[in-house]
């Protein structure tokens, strides 16, 4: 009886491991994707797409992780539109128009 239950245990969980074990499409896609060229990209991207059409539970969390990022991740379109500096350089710019402004309505008024 026990040595039944202990076969299809094992028989169970290897099957389900079987199943789950892949390798990745695209390991460590945070430091790689950028450096890639538009079409190696979006070749990627139509890889992991692929994987993707497959059953959710058998694609790797490496995959699910690297579509995730191919897909929103801060890069091309997506990439962020303020540097470091900009914030500085936007303050200078409205005090410097205000201080003009100012010298221009000071002006204005004295004539």
């Amino acid at each position: 009886m026990f040595r039944n239950v202990a076969v299809r245990a094992a028989r169970l969980s290897g099957r389900r491991f079987q199943s789950t074990v892949s390798a990745p499409v695209f390991p460590q896609a945070e430091q790689t994707f950028t450096k890639l060229s538009q079409e190696e990209q979006t070749d990627v991207i139509r890889r992991l797409n692929d994987v993707m059409k497959a059953d959710w539970r058998q694609v790797s969390l490496e995959d699910k992780k690297s579509l995730y990022y191919a897909t929103y991740g801060p890069h091309n379109h997506r990439r962020p539109r303020i540097k470091p500096g900009d914030n500085t350089k936007v303050f200078i710019g409205v005090v410097a128009t205000i201080a003009v402004s100012l010298t221009i309505s000071t002006i204005v008024r004295n004539m």
